[in-house]
């Protein structure tokens, strides 16, 4: 496959990143692989929840060279113009009925966040939650409306998380918003002008790629939308079952070298 008439579109948590007990990161032969195939005239970029602030610490060693894709496709960010090209807030209204909510159930917080930071609300004496591992602001609920929310997030114990998910289907809003799962206890929420499918296609249509050949590599539900679009998708090996159903690609395990492998297999077909 000539990587010329290829764009390939990889989430972040759970399939390009590797991890150890203290650090995330890009392993060398995810990093080798990326910069040999932009050498070689293919498109590379992401798709993720994050948004500004928590991934571009990541790229110190190559660039991608297609927009990212952020806030699972509410934000756009040209890195090469170092600008955000396209964003899609939540609406008021969704944002209402999630703080009405989180004040009513106390096994709820929330985290919310804009183009570069992320704000958190809690309940104080809830000790069951996810620890979060990423800087982050602690808001009043006050104070949520004054900043533009691109994503919100419900965590939620896992005694709880189907209780919450089947009460989300009764908002009054939720033909305002696309939710999708990250984790079983992180529920994310975008506009329903978002997602990272939608926000790939964006991408294409604005800089004129729709003819390439899209690749698109994801390990969870959040994921399957652009997986979807894509001509090929692709999941590693630790990817949840649903998502390895859709894929025509299973890689080997994202701490391996998901994106590596990959890549080496498109060079081969």
């Amino acid at each position: 496959m000539d990587p010329k008439n290829v764009i390939i579109y990889s989430d972040l948590d759970g399939t390009l990143l590797s991890y150890t007990s203290d650090k995330t990161f890009i392993n060398e032969a995810n990093i080798k692989a990326i910069k040999n195939w932009i050498q070689l005239g293919g498109f590379f970029s992401i798709a993720t929840g994050r948004n500004l602030k928590n991934i571009l610490h990541l790229f110190t060693d190559f660039k991608v060279n297609s927009p990212l894709v952020l806030s699972n496709g509410a934000l756009l960010y040209s890195q090469d113009q170092e600008c955000i090209t396209y964003q899609e807030k939540l609406s008021d209204e969704f944002i209402n009925e999630a703080l009405d909510y989180y004040k009513n159930h106390d096994y709820v917080s929330l985290v919310l966040s804009d183009s570069n930071e992320i704000y958190t609300i809690e309940h104080e004496f809830n000790s069951n939650r996810p620890e979060l591992k990423f800087p982050y602001i602690k808001l009043q609920l006050i104070d949520v409306k004054k900043y533009n929310h691109l994503k919100l997030s419900f965590l939620v114990d896992a005694e709880n998380a189907d209780r919450l998910n089947e009460e989300l289907k009764n908002f009054h809003t939720l033909d305002q918003v696309n939710i999708s799962a990250s984790s079983k206890r992180y529920i994310e929420v975008v506009s329903k002008k978002a997602s990272k499918g939608l926000g790939i296609k964006k991408v294409l249509e604005m800089n004129q790629l729709e003819s390439k050949t899209l690749v698109c590599i994801g390990d969870y539900l959040n994921d399957i939308e652009m997986l979807k679009i894509a001509d090929i998708p692709a999941a590693p090996i630790n990817g949840h079952e649903d998502v390895k159903r859709i894929a025509k690609i299973i890689t080997i395990h994202h701490n391996e070298g998901a994106i590596a492998d990959l890549i080496d297999k498109l060079l081969k077909m």
